[in-house]
């Protein structure tokens, strides 16, 4: 112990031996293991402490001694690797910031509030005691995609058709002759989720977590399941909100953030569309090959009112993707064509 420890320079804080090397020292003073090991505040309010100032928070994290040792964990919420977690003692309305048994164990009257947001737009928050939940319009944006994703899909064809037709004539070996690989890489509606947290406490100020969004699959975008990927990391939020809200207020409530509008109110007014100019649009479509005969037959009986249900299960990429403003992306995507000439 000898080796490791220095007796001449005693901890300020409780007076036992401080380690020779890497020590952790407060005005360029060493403390010693134990002292150093009750470090548990927001990062960088250490750096700039006053040894009084250090003695003042020791004091502070003794008193939370007997609500660390109540502590009993009964919910996890890991943001992944390296990332944070949010652990809770449900039973006895604790909750620590740091997965480490001597992280300070915070009773609900230290939490102000949280706010959870995707790419900085609120999702979910505390207000008044209850749960607040927002609209969002992520899925609608991810619909909106279909033109690009459309786009891309008929590139991939176009190619694995040229490549195809390569193989059949004995050229795949050469390589050079194949043009790149079309790829897909827009990036989806939203990045990531964050998690702020506020905190009424002399050396926790707030708290910031954030986790990746889902994303499209890069090979065959697909925006059904997209969506769906979404609502489920939405819906994890949701739980740990859940979580959350009822440690500090057991009788929380979900509200919305607005009154819910109806579709009708939603849904802007679709445009007048004129069959007649219309159609022939469509016709040259079908005879480039873009759309086979039948969706150029349910496209037809949409323009001129007389839409079947069956034409009303086309997927993606559906007839709905082929609006006016996406004929411009379907020409382009013709007039650059894989095809061999």
């Amino acid at each position: 112990m000898g080796l490791f420890s220095n007796n001449k320079k005693l901890c300020p804080i409780c007076g036992a031996p401080t380690p020779r090397l890497l020590a952790t020292k407060v005005e360029d003073i060493p403390l010693c293991k134990d002292c150093a090991g009750k470090i548990d505040m927001q990062d960088g309010l250490d750096s700039s402490m006053t040894l009084d100032a250090f003695k003042k928070y020791i004091a502070c994290y003794d008193e939370n001694q007997p609500l660390r040792e109540k502590f009993h964990e009964t919910y996890r919420h890991s943001f992944g690797l390296f990332s944070g977690v949010i652990v809770l003692d449900e039973d006895d309305r604790l909750l620590r910031v740091k997965s480490f048994d001597g992280a300070f164990a915070f009773q609900p009257s230290e939490i102000r509030g949280f706010r959870i947001t995707e790419d900085g737009r609120t999702l979910m928050e505390s207000q008044n005691g209850d749960l607040l939940l927002h609209n969002t319009d992520t899925p609608q944006r991810a619909r909106d995609m279909a033109p690009q994703i459309t786009q891309y899909l008929m590139q991939k064809r176009d190619y694995e058709h040229f490549e195809q037709m390569e193989r059949l004539r004995g050229r795949n070996d050469d390589e050079s002759r194949l043009p790149p690989a079309p790829s897909f890489d827009l990036p989806a509606p939203v990045q990531r989720f964050n998690l702020d947290l506020t905190l009424d406490h002399p050396y926790w100020h707030d708290c910031h977590w954030k986790v990746n969004a889902p994303d499209f699959n890069r090979t065959e975008p697909d925006i059904a399941e997209y969506i769906q990927d979404y609502r489920n990391g939405v819906e994890e939020m949701h739980k740990l909100a859940l979580r959350l809200i009822r440690f500090m207020n057991p009788g929380a409530k979900e509200r919305p953030a607005q009154p819910a509008k109806s579709a009708a109110q939603a849904a802007p007014a679709a445009p007048a569309v004129n069959a007649v100019e219309e159609l022939p649009k469509y016709k040259a479509l079908l005879d480039a090959g873009v759309i086979t005969e039948e969706e150029f037959a349910a496209k037809k009986r949409q323009l001129l009112g007389i839409l079947s249900t069956h034409d009303s299960r086309v997927t993606q990429p559906s007839m709905a993707a082929f609006s006016s403003s996406t004929l411009l992306v379907v020409s382009q995507v013709k007039s650059a064509s894989l095809r061999p000439k």
